[in-house]
């Protein structure tokens, strides 16, 4: 998969970025950012596209209908090179979240869930 970000986009597949901060128990002065992006789990499990993305994404471990991805270092540099193309909907002490502005990650996911009573809390 050369891009990421361009083949989710080609296939129309909602996803968001997100960057989490984490700070390790031996040192408090130093923090580590992680790179992700996650997609609904609807979208891993089409038949068209689940060949393609399933190597590649892993189901969440808090969510289980969302699906997410470890950015490598190419990735990352290409999304921070290119993160004025997103719009960012959380900004606070565990990270950041970017969608892109076209289509909103947030909203699937509410729309999908309509019918049950929790929400992703990552928003």
């Amino acid at each position: 998969m050369k891009n990421i970000f361009k083949e989710l986009e080609l296939d129309e597949i909602t996803y968001a970025v997100y960057i989490s901060y984490t700070k390790p128990i031996f040192n408090w002065n130093m923090s580590v950012r992680e790179h992700y992006i996650m997609i609904n789990k609807k979208d891993i499990t089409q038949r068209r596209h689940y060949q393609k993305y399933k190597p590649f994404f892993y189901r969440n471990n808090l969510y289980f209908d969302v699906y997410d991805k470890k950015l490598n270092s190419k990735e990352t540099r290409w999304f921070l090179r290119n993160v004025d193309k997103y719009k960012m909907v959380v900004n606070n002490e565990h990270g950041r979240i970017y969608e892109t502005p076209s289509h909103s990650f947030k909203e699937e996911y509410r729309d999908s869930k309509a019918s049950k009573s929790y929400s992703l809390k990552l928003f």
